[in-house]
């Protein structure tokens, strides 16, 4: 039964949000005032829950309208509209002159309904302040104007007047007028009434001490309220389960419901709940880490004066006070407690305590011992003040429940002779029609269930087939860019070969061969003078430098160290010979032997390092180099770097040469990246990473 109610409030819900859609753009094409006043009014009253802000907006339009045209009824829903924003930001003074002018304007009128409503509003106005003795009055009052009739407006009176009940300690009854003000919801078929009634059943079972049957209704609230789209009930769900395992010492469970909370609530842009969330949040720390408790105290602070609610802004300055004090920042305990002094007169009996009692421990702490006397005789006179209350208040309650248990009697007469009458009719009728609702609420599941099953299905279908045609495509791109590359390497390597071997062939032993002749020249001109000696082995001399050039050159274009030494051992030569033939000095540090099968892929690495190399040597005017090559067994890491000039990384594009960009292409073309880290004067870094393969 609660799965039927629940998707039918689903229904109801978006039907809901399409009806408010529909009123905002019929009230833009209104082109008369009546029209307008019509659509403003109607949409004040739907957004009141929902968008505050938008709610003043159309009230106040629908005011002005209402005044212009003279339509009284109008005008005192307006101004009730008005009255439930300046609540909803906790300006109480400015509520209750609404919400009295839009009362005065009901009573002209007579009609029953509206001046219940008028009650039931200063009712909630003054539950809020906590000023539940007056409050209880206005809630008598509407009751006793409605006590025939079973209309939502009894049943939030008796809502209201149930929770009242409940503050001064009377659970039973406070328990028995909500189920009461519930049952007429459900006959109403009033899903937010519903909703509202469960949450405050939740409240009532937990100042009982009963949790779980308070998170039981707590989520049953929660669960009307995401039908009905209706964040604010929502957001009030989550708060309250978290104030539970809070209570149960569940620490972790309500910080995550809070943290849930004030997700929500920036989600919303509805930060008004954030100083509720943050100092429910503080409460929970304050014992156990009173540094955090005080920044959570002090957003909560922030947030409520900024708001201009009054009471949480006290209650956040209390928990200031009660965090510095454990602290022991005294100074701030100071500054918080002569805040407090001065809003004295926003004070609650219950607030007054509870900043009597903090100003005991203050006293206490700095050795003040006669304030702090002072202070517990204010507090002994703060509670009897308070006993009093529960008195006036309980006396209040007798005669009420008088009155009602004999209106109750009556009533109950009258409906046992209407359902002995109609008992076998209305049973039959009312199965009929929830098992037609259940039929078709079960046949619209079944096909939305399938439709969604189909989409989803073709979607992962589709997304499927676009994955694998991507793959086959970067695949063939990949395999073509090896096989480019191979080729390229191959013919690279054969034509520095065949360049060596002619090389140190042909112009090695024709140089070799003038080194004999100028030695043999230089024996057989003995005699001849030291000028023409010393001539002739500076030319010997030169003769030798360049055989040992022209066999350097030779010996790195034939050398195919990759393919028989391995990586490792031609990085190590490659690094040997710049630092012995070049003012380089290059230092080799080789974590570990990576195993790479592809050869093509151990040349290509140790090109590059080479074009690394040869860029140093051509613009870096370094005196050291480092190369230190590690990895994993998936992935192989290169790091190149110098001591040279370096340059700023803001001019990284324009500092890459054509060294440096063949470097790049080669490890792009082998799935890995390589990576430029410079700052001028500083030297160059750069980090190379490539999966082996």
């Amino acid at each position: 039964m609660k799965i039927l109610i629940i998707l039918f409030l689903l229904i109801t819900g978006s039907c809901f949000c399409q009806g408010i859609d529909e009123f905002s753009r019929k009230f833009a094409q209104s082109k008369t005032k009546q029209l307008k006043l019509v659509y403003a009014s109607e949409l004040a009253w739907k957004w009141r829950d929902i968008n505050p802000d938008s709610s003043l907006r159309y009230g106040k339009i629908a005011l002005d309208l209402s005044r212009k045209l003279g339509d009284k009824k109008t005008e005192a829903y307006s101004l009730s509209d008005i009255g439930s924003y300046y609540k909803h930001l906790e300006k109480y003074e400015k509520s209750y002159y609404y919400f009295k002018e839009s009362l005065r304007i009901r009573r002209i009128l007579g009609n029953p309904n509206d001046i219940a409503s008028g009650y039931n509003q200063l009712g909630i106005l003054l539950k809020q302040q906590e000023k539940f003795n007056s409050a209880i009055t206005y809630f008598q009052k509407g009751i006793k104007i409605v006590s025939k009739n079973e209309n939502a407006i009894k049943g939030s009176l008796m809502d209201g007047l149930g929770m009242c009940l409940m503050h001064i300690g009377k659970y039973q009854s406070s328990q028995r007028y909500i189920s009461q003000s519930l049952k007429i919801a459900e006959n109403l078929n009033d899903s937010l009434s519903i909703a509202r009634s469960h949450q405050n059943l939740g409240v009532i079972y937990e100042k009982q001490g009963a949790a779980k049957l308070a998170l039981t209704e707590f989520g049953t609230a929660e669960q009307i309220y995401k039908a009905l789209t209706n964040q604010n009930g929502i957001l009030e769900s989550i708060i309250n389960q978290a104030s539970i395992y809070q209570q149960l010492g569940e620490i972790s469970k309500a910080d995550r419901l809070y943290k849930s909370a004030e997700d929500l609530s920036h989600k919303m842009n509805f930060l008004d709940n954030l100083s509720t969330i943050w100092f429910n949040r503080a409460e929970i720390y304050l014992e156990k880490d009173p540094d955090r408790s005080l920044m959570l105290y002090k957003l909560a602070f922030q947030n409520a004066n900024a708001g201009d609610k009054s009471i949480l802004k006290i209650s956040s300055m209390l928990g200031l006070m009660d965090a510095s004090i454990r602290t022991k920042k005294l100074n701030d305990a100071t500054y918080w407690k002569a805040q407090l002094e001065k809003n004295l007169s926003l004070f609650s009996l219950s607030l007054r305590k509870d900043f009597l009692e903090l100003c005991i421990k203050y006293s206490q702490i700095i050795e003040d011992f006669e304030s702090a006397f002072r202070y517990n005789q204010d507090l002994s006179k703060v509670g009897d003040s308070i006993d009093l209350l529960v008195l006036n208040n309980l006396e209040n309650l007798s005669l009420l429940e008088k009155i009602q248990n004999k209106e109750k009697i009556a009533n109950e007469k009258l409906k046992r002779i209407k359902i002995a009458e109609e008992a076998e009719e209305s049973k039959t009728q009312m199965w009929l029609i929830i098992i037609s609702i259940a039929m078709l609420l079960l046949s619209l599941s079944v096909i939305t269930i399938a439709l969604i099953y189909k989409m989803r299905l073709e979607k992962k279908r589709t997304e499927l087939n676009e994955r694998l045609l991507q793959q086959e495509m970067t695949d063939l791109i990949h395999e073509s860019d090896l096989r480019v590359l191979e080729e390229s390497l191959t013919v690279e390597s054969k034509t520095r070969k065949d360049i060596g071997k002619d090389l140190h062939d042909n112009l090695g032993s024709k140089l070799a061969v003038v080194q004999i002749m100028l030695e043999s020249f230089r024996r057989k001109s003995k005699d001849s003078g030291n000028e023409t000696q010393e001539k002739l082995l500076k030319a010997i001399q030169l003769v030798d430098d360049s055989c040992n050039d022209l066999r350097t050159i030779s010996r790195n274009l034939v050398n195919a160290g990759v393919n028989e030494t391995g990586l490792v051992d031609s990085i190590a030569a490659l690094c040997n010979n710049i630092t012995e033939n070049t003012s380089l000095k290059v230092v080799f540090h080789p974590d570990k032997e990576p195993v790479l099968s592809n050869v093509t892929w151990r040349k290509n690495i140790l090109a590059t390092i080479s074009l690394l190399m040869h860029n140093i040597l051509s613009h870096s005017e370094a005196t050291e180099a480092i190369v230190i090559v590690g990895g994993t067994e998936e992935n192989l890491s290169i790091v190149v770097r110098d001591n040279g000039v370096g340059f700023d990384d803001s001019t990284l594009k324009q500092a890459e040469g054509i060294g440096l960009q063949n470097a790049r292409e080669r490890i792009e073309t082998m799935k890995g990246t390589i990576e430029v880290a410079s700052e001028k004067g500083n030297g160059t870094k750069i980090f190379i990473q490539l999966p082996i393969i």
